[in-house]
């Protein structure tokens, strides 16, 4: 394989790692701050 496909595959495969840490430290932070925990604010949080 080249070089390029191994990049790519790489960084697909860290990305669900990324995302669930980062995920647990959004909620972490949210719930610490006090920021209001509607699931709709909590929901619009995590996609931005």
């Amino acid at each position: 394989y080249g070089v390029a496909p191994y990049y790519f595959t790489r960084a697909l495969s860290y990305a669900p790692l990324f995302t669930i840490d980062g995920t647990i430290m959004l909620l972490v932070s949210y719930w610490m701050i006090g920021l209001q925990s509607t699931i709709g604010h909590i929901v619009f949080a995590i996609l931005i």
